[in-house]
């Protein structure tokens, strides 16, 4: 039986709040402060005080947390009061000198010290972001972001000549690259490139 927890410093219409065993932890009212980084970092950390309360009370055999940027408050106990299995999707310590000021990446290595002593384990989903952990001697998964595509029978691509490369991304995060997939389409003209992502209306 899953549980879905979400920390938000305000409303999100986004999240299924209505769903059954799925709790959005919300504090509309910080939405006026107008820093967004400190209404993140004050809302998150009230919000996950509570978290921490309502876990109790569901009390569950395993945590999956999924590291999403910023330590909080909290967000340690909690790793450490029930068995916590971390999320990885990056390597993170080269990611914040991208986002993050000085003050900021300070900030991120204090908790992030806490959160890795905290957790048990940890599923990466690329064997590079996985040896990150492996001087901490605690169990690594590895599970590729990816999925298997079945072509439904009768879709005949033999006739077709060239081979089709899709490129899934959302914008605004500079890392993921676009640019070289650009790049590759200029240089591979064999192929035939896709890039799909969101422009805030839906996907494109």
């Amino acid at each position: 039986e899953v549980f879905v927890c979400f920390a938000s410093f305000g409303t999100n219409k986004e999240y299924i709040i209505n769903a059954e065993n799925v709790r959005v932890f919300e504090r509309p009212m910080l939405a006026a402060l107008h820093f967004s980084s400190l209404r993140t970092f004050v809302g998150k950390t009230i919000s996950f005080r509570q978290i921490f309360k309502y876990l109790k009370s569901v009390k569950p055999d395993v945590l999956y947390f999924r590291q999403n940027g910023m330590w909080f408050p909290y967000l340690d106990k909690i790793l450490n009061f029930f068995p916590s299995v971390m999320e990885v999707n990056t390597l993170d310590l080269k990611e914040i000198d991208l986002l993050y000021k000085t003050l900021s990446r300070t900030i991120y290595k204090f908790g992030r010290k806490k959160i890795l002593k905290a957790v048990k384990g940890f599923v990466t989903v690329t064997n590079e972001i996985g040896r990150m952990f492996t001087p901490l001697n605690k169990p690594i998964e590895v599970i590729a972001n990816g999925t298997q595509i079945n072509i439904p029978n009768g879709l005949n691509r033999q006739n077709k000549q060239s081979v089709d490369i899709i490129f899934v991304g959302s914008p605004g995060q500079s890392w993921q690259g676009e640019d070289l997939v650009i790049k590759m389409a200029r240089l591979l003209p064999a192929f035939d490139f896709h890039i799909v992502g969101c422009d805030g209306k839906g996907m494109i």
